[in-house]
């Protein structure tokens, strides 16, 4: 239990990072910068079950992988969901903390 919670506080933690660095590389429009972030995203919110992030994520690849870029619009849509994964997850860690200690 103490590992996956540990793994929840990791992606918060990182959660601005990646997000400010998707945002960057999407205003560089630096194709490969922006797939690496959007695949870290895609994989560690599968690996939570994070399933609606994960799925964004998912999508955006799609559009990167064909129009080599994507809107900013889109971008903010998967921060914010990303935002609100991320309160959730804190929930969820805080409950499992009071629940074993």
């Amino acid at each position: 239990m103490r590992a996956g919670v540990r793994f929840v506080n990791d992606f918060v933690a990182a959660w601005e990072g990646r997000a400010t660095n998707l945002i960057h590389s999407v205003d560089h429009q630096d194709f490969e910068g922006t797939s690496t972030v959007l695949l870290s995203i895609r994989a560690t919110s599968a690996m939570l079950g994070a399933t609606v992030l994960s799925s964004k994520a998912n999508v955006l690849l799609g559009q990167l992988a064909e129009n080599r870029r994507i809107d900013a619009h889109s971008v903010q849509e998967l921060v914010a969901v990303g935002a609100s994964t991320c309160r959730e997850l804190t929930d969820l860690a805080h409950r499992l903390e009071s629940a074993t200690a």
